[in-house]
């Protein structure tokens, strides 16, 4: 059986080998090599979280040219953006679902990029909502 990292509005499955930590701000996904990492947290609203709200949070992306993609991610719908910079290659996904937003964060150094994009899609496809967010 897989284990889930489990949030009060939000899991994924633990990939097959990757460690999880909760700190205050995110919860951290890790491969054995610590080269790269899936980080993931959330806000919920009083509200439906819309596509606008989406885009609000990731207002500095877009306006630098970030290119979004729709996708869905399990239970969430959103859209994703990557980008690299001198040393890294990130993805991040902006995803809604119901009153919750999950902003979800991939980096590993640039020569490593795509090599585990299988797993982190894989994961991704399983996130659902908790018991209790609504």
């Amino acid at each position: 059986m897989t284990s889930r990292t489990v949030s009060a509005w939000w899991n994924i499955p633990t990939p097959e080998g990757w460690t999880s930590r909760h700190d205050p701000e995110c919860s951290t996904l890790e491969p054995p090599s610590r080269m790269s990492a899936l980080q993931l947290s959330a806000a919920r609203k009083g509200t439906e979280i819309t596509d606008e709200d989406l885009r609000e949070f990731a207002e500095n992306h877009l306006a630098a040219g970030a290119s979004p993609s729709p996708v869905e991610a399990g239970d969430f719908k959103g859209f994703s953006i990557a980008y690299r910079d001198e040393s890294h290659h990130w993805r991040q996904w902006f995803l809604r679902s119901h009153n919750v937003a999950v902003f979800v964060t991939y980096n590993c150094p640039v020569k490593l990029a795509g090599e585990e994009d299988i797993v982190v899609n894989t994961a991704l496809s399983d996130l659902r909502l908790s018991n209790g967010a609504l």
